[in-house]
């Protein structure tokens, strides 16, 4: 089968996300990966290690990362429902360290 497209995912850098990056690197021709900041968990950068990883397997020219900040957007919903903007509502904090985990 030739890879025909583009494709994009929300991308952790965890073990399930970089398995699913490969199978559609088989279907593809390109994986765009958004890797979401929340400025809440202290690995943010995890995640990168492993889009290199990709792209020295599979080429940069095939694994395109774009990473965008979110903190703004949740320190905004934090003081909306009375939260403190410093990652202590357990609800958003937990939230957002499960989307920028660390393998």
């Amino acid at each position: 089968m030739t890879p025909k497209g583009d494709i994009a995912v929300s991308f952790s850098g965890g073990l399930d996300t970089t398995l699913a990056v490969v199978h559609l690197l088989d279907h593809f021709e390109r994986v765009h990966l958004n890797v979401y900041c929340n400025g809440f968990c202290v690995r943010v950068h995890a995640s990168h290690t492993r889009v290199e990883d990709l792209r020295r397997c599979f080429g940069e020219e095939r694994v395109i990362c774009n990473t965008m900040s979110m903190k703004d957007i949740l320190d905004g919903l934090l003081l909306d429902f009375g939260g403190n903007p410093h990652g202590e509502h357990p609800l958003v904090a937990g939230h957002s360290c499960m989307r920028a985990q660390s393998s």
